[in-house]
């Protein structure tokens, strides 16, 4: 007892001392709660509002917190005085300052229906995000020891041993003191706000953070001291669970890759690029961290694993290459594929330097996977940048091929066949919703729009049908454009702003004529969706919008690239009886279909308009 007494004070005393040891990182997180418990304060329309200045505080300070922690880990391990430290702090706090600055600066507008706001680009987001990346894989660099000769192997483990008791602290930390709200609010006061227990939750997540940075030992100390000896050994748990349970996993993995690889030799590629770029990633990811922390492992399963796993892994990235040189054969560079070949190129030379320098290929690798990051985000071989030049070209090369693309101008009077329709609105639909505006003269954001792509093109929007010899599953979600709608003939609406009763719901009002009530079943189900209008207790109108679902699936027929946006006319659905006159507006529509189950909808109602005939 008294031993988990005195552990329990040192993970608290050492969350009090990370505010000495990591100043900059915690006033950064102190900084970033108070801003999330403004945002909670406020209602949902005035954080809208705010929603640019929020978000930039929220990421510039975690950027100020993550390269705070690189910044004075440097200082502490490498050049360690107090004039080096508050340069360490001071620097933190001009990055974050400078990040704030542009990402407020470089904003984009966002519309939202009829309102129109600030928000931060994807781009912006991205960007931020992988120099958080690249500070906490800093950090881990400069938190190993001995300086000279780093183990990344134990202070990786650190890190994460550090991270894990952290959530589990804060994770206590919440439940408990949600238990205590729940309680106040069950006996006390019943109108007691949720917004408490995010409060709580935010609290909860700072005080882990907290609990993390102290968690680290004093790295300005040169010899291995008692609590760097503890933070870095591997408990008994941790072995077993790495040598006898993730390293099986990974092996019995590889021998799935290798039978994949075998049987792909001789019958050709079958699975889908989507899912074979998901599982390779995960396995070349989780296989290299696997094999940084059982570096120090010998014999056995670990031992085995740590020479297999670099010459199994290039064999198999052998044919993941294959499989990703057809596909951008058939479909050029888009972003599946983008991503795929930066992480096939990064375990290519991950595990080439682990074959021939082992364990002290950790730092190299470690740096280039900062590499990969910063040249996905860069500015001109970014993900928004190249895959997008390609395909632009792409969809040139196919205009010019069928004469429809002339000293840029678009000749919409030649009908191109099925197949070259196809790729046209798949490409287009690609470039549309990328945030790149370095487009030809001829191109518009609005072919998202099928009246504009039709007028631009001469043909609608067109997707493959679905095939028997497909994979199965098909859908449709098709999606409102941000167009104006003429409620001139109607004189009253309901709003479903409440999300679950866009789903299901029930509303009453009270008309000149009596007690309406609406009721509406729209979930995804074998069920087909229905809508009704009792005037006192009496039906007066009751449909399943089988018509209109079967016009929407001969208009957008269902295929395995499902986003659409459809004309304003299409998400609009009017019915009158002798009563009144209603029009629907859905904000999108799901149908999907496969070949063992009946179709399913999913309908999203945002709003009812109505007036009562006379």
């Amino acid at each position: 007892m008294t031993s988990i007494k005195e552990s329990v004070l040192k993970v608290y005393k050492g969350a009090l001392k990370s505010f000495s040891d990591y100043p900059i990182s915690m006033i950064s997180a102190l900084l970033f709660s108070v801003v999330t418990i403004v945002r909670i304060h406020m209602d949902w329309e005035l954080q809208q509002s705010y929603s640019l200045l929020l978000n930039s505080l929220h990421f510039s300070l975690a950027l100020a917190a993550a390269s705070g922690m690189a910044l004075i880990a440097f200082v502490r391990s490498r050049r360690n005085s107090s004039s080096n430290f508050i340069m360490a702090n001071v620097f933190a706090a001009i990055i974050g300052i400078t990040t704030f600055v542009l990402l407020y600066m470089f904003s984009s507008t966002q519309s939202y229906y009829t309102y129109e706001y600030l928000r931060l680009t994807d781009l912006s987001v991205f960007r931020v995000m992988a120099l958080i990346y690249s500070s906490l894989v800093l950090f881990v660099i400069f938190a190993a020891f001995p300086k000279n000769n780093p183990d990344i192997s134990k202070s990786m483990y650190m890190t994460l041993r550090a991270g894990i008791v952290a959530i589990i602290y804060g994770l206590v930390i919440m439940g408990g003191s949600s238990a205590v709200a729940g309680a106040i609010q069950a006996l006390l006061f019943r109108d007691m706000s949720y917004k408490v227990y995010q409060y709580l939750g935010t609290i909860s997540g700072f005080l882990g953070y907290s609990i993390f940075l102290g968690y680290f030992p004093d790295l300005s100390i040169r010899d291995r001291d008692e609590k760097r000896a503890y933070a870095e050994e591997q408990s008994k748990f941790v072995l077993v669970l790495l040598d006898y349970i993730l390293v099986p996993i990974a092996l019995a993995l590889t021998i799935v890759f290798l039978i994949w690889t075998v049987r792909t030799s001789f019958q050709g590629i079958e699975t889908s690029f989507v899912q074979l770029s998901g599982i390779a990633t995960s396995y070349a990811i989780g296989g290299l961290i696997l094999h940084i922390l059982v570096t120090n492992h010998n014999g056995g399963l670990p031992g085995f694993y740590k020479k297999i796993f670099p010459i199994t892994a290039l064999v198999i990235l052998g044919f993941q290459l294959w499989a990703l040189i057809v596909q951008i054969s058939q479909n050029g560079l888009m972003d599946t594929e983008y991503s795929f070949s930066l992480i096939w190129l990064f375990t290519v030379i991950s595990v080439l330097l682990l074959l021939f320098r082992g364990k002290r290929s950790h730092i190299i690798i470690s740096l280039i996977s900062i590499i990969v990051v910063l040249v996905a985000v860069s500015p001109f071989f970014g993900y928004h940048s190249l895959p997008y030049r390609n395909q632009m070209a792409r969809l040139e090369r196919i205009l010019q091929s069928e004469g429809m693309l002339y000293n840029d101008q678009i000749n919409n009077t030649i009908e191109p066949s099925q197949e070259t329709k196809e790729k046209i609105t798949e490409i287009v639909l690609y470039l549309v919703y990328k945030d790149n505006e370095n487009h030809p003269q001829w191109f518009s954001k609005d072919l998202r729009e099928s009246n504009k792509f039709k007028e631009t093109f001469g043909f609608d929007h067109t997707w493959p049908s679905p095939g028997v010899d497909g994979p199965g599953y098909y859908g449709s979600n098709i999606t409102i454009p941000p167009e104006a709608i003429d409620i001139s003939s109607y004189d009253s609406f309901i709003v479903t702003s409440d999300y679950m009763i866009k789903e299901t719901g029930e509303v009453k009002y009270n008309g000149a004529k009596g007690e309406y009530v609406f009721n509406w079943s729209l979930i995804r189900s074998q069920d087909p969706p229905r809508f009704s209008v009792t005037l006192d207790g009496e039906t007066i109108i009751q449909d399943d919008f089988s018509e209109y679902l079967s016009n929407l699936i001969n208009k957008y027929p269902p295929s395995e690239r499902y986003s659409k946006v459809a004309t304003l006319e299409d998400m609009l659905y009017v019915i009158e009886s002798d009563e009144i006159r209603i029009m629907l507006v859905f904000s999108s529509i799901d149908i999907n279909t496969s070949k063992d189950s009946p179709t399913n909808y999913y309908m999203n109602l945002t709003s009812i308009y109505f007036s009562e005939n006379n």
